[in-house]
């Protein structure tokens, strides 16, 4: 009779903890797509300011300006596009990897929080618990991300006591 209760309370808690992971991401791609309409806002404001400054440049100024753009590299991935190709993917250690090289890269502080939240989300989603609260409990994470910051480090903390 206990194997079976043991059984249906491990049950119990592997839907309860994949419950939460869905509630996670769900919550998390909430606020990408929230970031994604500000960030397109800002952009399209952005260009809409700098189309007079073009028309006023001489042509040759046009000319070295767009052979410029096209010269240099790549801006630096935004977070957004490095959990789009990695994390909502399923590929966790490939995000680990990416969002680690842009938090070395950036000076953004918010987009540095961001990528460290999901690198531990990546961690939570291998298993490695305790490297994920590491990065959970940093003050910037919890600055600008409390609500995740707080609700993935309850999540870890439980795995953990739970392992």
């Amino acid at each position: 009779m206990s194997v079976k209760i043991k059984i249906v309370k491990w049950l119990l808690l592997a839907g309860i903890g994949i419950c939460l992971a869905l509630v996670g991401g769900v919550h998390s791609q909430y606020l990408l797509d929230e970031e994604e309409k500000e960030l397109k806002d800002i952009k399209e404001f952005e260009e809409k300011e700098s189309i007079p400054e073009e028309k006023k440049a001489a042509p040759e100024e046009k000319k070295t300006t767009q052979e410029k753009k096209k010269s240099q590299p790549p801006a630096l991935d935004d977070v957004d596009i490095i959990l789009k190709r990695t994390f909502f993917k399923g590929l966790f250690s490939r995000a680990v990897k990416e969002l680690q090289n842009f938090v070395a890269r950036s000076d953004n502080k918010r987009e540095v929080s961001k990528a460290r939240l999901f690198i531990a989300r990546s961690y939570i989603e291998m298993g490695r618990y305790r490297k994920a609260l590491d990065l959970l409990i940093l003050p910037e994470v919890k600055k600008y991300f409390p609500n995740d910051a707080n609700f993935w480090e309850s999540f870890a903390l439980s795995r953990i006591k739970n392992h």
